[in-house]
C-alpha cells in the first residue's frame, strides 16, 4: 500500500501531537517537595513526590519545596530602658505540606522570605522591648524562647513552620558597652575587697582567739601556783626547764643540787 505525500504529513503530524500530548501530560514530583497543578493560571490540585499526570496543554505545574529551609536578617530594636541593641537572626522553617495550596493562592512562593522578615522584625522588637539592657544579655535563652514562640504563633496563619532560631550575640552601642565593661569591673574590685575584708576578719577573730587561749593558761598556771602554796609548782617548771646537765661549779659543801620533785 502506497500513501500519498500528504497522508505521510498527517500521520507524521499526528504521531508528533500524540507524542507532545503523552509526554506533556506526565510529570514527576521530587521527594521533599509538593506539585500545584494550575489550571489557566488557577489552583486545580496538588500532586505528592512521585508521577502524576495532567492536562497537557490546559494544565502547569510549579514544585514547591517543603523541605527544611534558612532563612534570616539583621534587626535592630529597643529595650526597656531605651538602649538599641542589633542582633542577626536566623531561622530554620519549612512550608506545611499540607496547605501548599492555600501557601500558593494566600501568599506567593515568592513571598515567603519577605514574610518571615518582617516577623522576625515584630517578634525581636515585640520581645527585646520587655527587657532593660542588662537583663536581655542575661536571659538570653528565656528571650530567645519568646522570640521562638512568637514568630511561630505570626507564621502560623501563613502555614509556615518555625523549627528553630539562631541568635547572634547582641550588640549595644560602643558608649553603653564602655558603662557595661566599667560597671563588671567596678563590681569585680568590691568582691575583692569583700573577700579581702572577709580575710582580715577572719584573722582578726583568730587572733583574739589566741589572745583568749592564752590568757585562760596565764590564770589556770596562776590558780595552780595558788592552790599548791607556789614553790611546788615552780619546782614542777623547773623541772620541765632543765636540760639534764649538772652545773660545772659547786658551791658550798659541795653537795649536788637536788630538784624536789614531789613526794
Amino acid at each position: 500500500m502506497k500513501f500519498s505525500p500528504i497522508k505521510i504529513g498527517v500521520i507524521v503530524v499526528a504521531a508528533l501531537v500524540a507524542l507532545i500530548l503523552i509526554f506533556g501530560s506526565v510529570f514527576t514530583v521530587q521527594e521533599g517537595h509538593r506539585a500545584v497543578v494550575l489550571q489557566s493560571g488557577k489552583y486545580s490540585s496538588t500532586a505528592s513526590p512521585g508521577l502524576s499526570f495532567k492536562l497537557p496543554l490546559i494544565q502547569s505545574v510549579t514544585q514547591v519545596d517543603v523541605r527544611t529551609q534558612n532563612t534570616g536578617n539583621n534587626v535592630t530594636a529597643g529595650t526597656k530602658d531605651l538602649q538599641n541593641v542589633s542582633t542577626t537572626v536566623g531561622v530554620n522553617y519549612r512550608l506545611n505540606a499540607l496547605a501548599v495550596d492555600k501557601i500558593y493562592s494566600n501568599v506567593g512562593l515568592a513571598n515567603i522570605e519577605q514574610v518571615i522578615s518582617k516577623r522576625i522584625s515584630e517578634s525581636v522588637t515585640a520581645v527585646v522591648a520587655q527587657y532593660n539592657a542588662e537583663n536581655l544579655l542575661k536571659q538570653r535563652e528565656t528571650v530567645k524562647t519568646q522570640i521562638v514562640d512568637l514568630l511561630s504563633k505570626k507564621l502560623l496563619p501563613y502555614h509556615i513552620i518555625v523549627e528553630d532560631v539562631q541568635i547572634t550575640n547582641f550588640k549595644f552601642s560602643e558608649a553603653y558597652a564602655r558603662s557595661i565593661e566599667s560597671k563588671q569591673i567596678a563590681e569585680q574590685e568590691a568582691l575583692t575587697a569583700k573577700h579581702k575584708t572577709a580575710k582580715v576578719t577572719e584573722e582578726a577573730k583568730q587572733a583574739i582567739e589566741k589572745a583568749k587561749g592564752e590568757a585562760e593558761a596565764i590564770r589556770i598556771q596562776s590558780e595552780a601556783i595558788k592552790a599548791n602554796g607556789g614553790q611546788a609548782y615552780i619546782d614542777l617548771q623547773a623541772v620541765k626547764a632543765w636540760d639534764g646537765k649538772l652545773p660545772d661549779t659547786i658551791m658550798g659543801n659541795g653537795s649536788l643540787p637536788f630538784v624536789n620533785v614531789g613526794k
